[in-house]
């Protein structure tokens, strides 16, 4: 599953779509969500969205103003809204027979208005015991050492920023790609970085993934870098361990299907003549394996299960025999 978040500051221009164009062909994403897009979702060519297999499913709410966080998915998946207000849109969306929740995230540029976010987000967040990915431009940092600028960062929005998410329980995921996401385009002394956009996750959501991924990027059209997550839930296989079992040169059929298979012709160099005999080989040993003994493991369960239930039957008939003799004794 992919999720793409992107600050585009503005999508009316061509540019700007031509550059989305490029991220949803590349990337082939499950969610898109789009923050400060500029203009109402109905002068957006819907069925531009659509030619490329999306659709929007949900725009933020905010009294007396055009939303300014969309949220897009691929066709395929139909998202449930369980939150959304004027910096966040919350919903929950199964994968791979799994329900997940993602909140996306365009938060205020005033810290005391952000404290809003953050007691939204709590409310949400504990009302789905469910793999959780909180995404978006969080507009603060946890630490001085994610900005870069001559003016140092105020320490009330960073402690607060990293109090929602230590309550929230909720993990700050690394990026992998440029440390800051966000640049004001100044020059000199007034030139500033800070990584502004993030996605952090809670425990569940690392439990059932076998892999996830955070990283940045090209920038395109915009003064905020894209960060895309990426995570798996697919089991791991293994393949099983091929073995000769010692058993197989008892049974006088084994040396004939060793000998039938090795007499096959195999055009090639020695090793891959080799290979290829030993593959054969090892294919025709395991159906003939099947087809005659069976699975042995089913069998010594099927013994067991057998041999526990005589056991209890001798145990029975002797507790009833002891009865009986201490009858006869009285």
């Amino acid at each position: 599953m992919n999720i793409l978040y992107w600050n585009i500051r503005g999508i009316a221009n061509t540019p700007s779509r031509v550059a989305l164009k490029k991220l949803l062909k590349s990337s082939k994403l499950g969610f898109l969500f789009i923050a400060e897009p500029w203009i109402s979702f109905d002068r957006f060519p819907q069925n531009w969205l659509f030619r490329l297999g999306y659709k929007l499913f949900a725009c933020n709410t905010r009294p007396n103003n055009i939303p300014n966080l969309w949220c897009i998915c691929s066709s395929n998946i139909d998202p449930v809204i369980v939150s959304s207000t004027d910096q966040q849109v919350s919903l929950t969306f199964n994968f791979n027979s799994i329900t997940f929740g993602i909140s996306a995230v365009y938060a205020s540029t005033c810290y005391i208005h952000r404290r809003t976010l953050w007691s939204d987000l709590i409310n949400c967040h504990t009302q789905f015991d469910i793999p959780w990915c909180t995404i978006g431009d969080f507009n603060a940092i946890i630490r001085a050492h994610e900005h870069r600028g001559f003016s140092p960062p105020a320490a009330l929005p960073m402690a607060e920023f990293l109090e929602w998410s230590n309550n929230d329980n909720f993990i700050h995921l690394p990026t992998r790609g440029v440390q800051f996401t966000w640049a004001n385009g100044r020059e000199g002394r007034r030139y500033t970085e800070k990584r502004l956009d993030r996605a952090l996750c809670n425990n569940l959501l690392l439990d059932v993934c076998t892999s996830i991924s955070v990283t940045t990027m090209l920038k395109l059209q915009s003064d905020h870098f894209p960060i895309l997550v990426t995570f798996q839930t697919n089991e791991v296989s293994v393949p099983h361990q091929f073995k000769f079992l010692k058993m197989w040169i008892l049974h006088e059929e084994c040396k004939n299907i060793i000998a039938s298979s090795w007499r096959e012709n195999v055009v090639g160099c020695s090793m891959f003549v080799l290979s290829q005999k030993l593959k054969s080989l090892k294919i025709k040993l395991k159906t003939w394996n099947k087809n005659v003994f069976g699975n042995v493991q089913d069998m010594v369960k099927n013994a067991e299960a057998t041999l526990q239930q005589i056991q209890a039957q001798i145990d029975t008939l002797g507790h009833t025999y002891n009865l009986l003799n201490q009858q006869k004794a009285a």
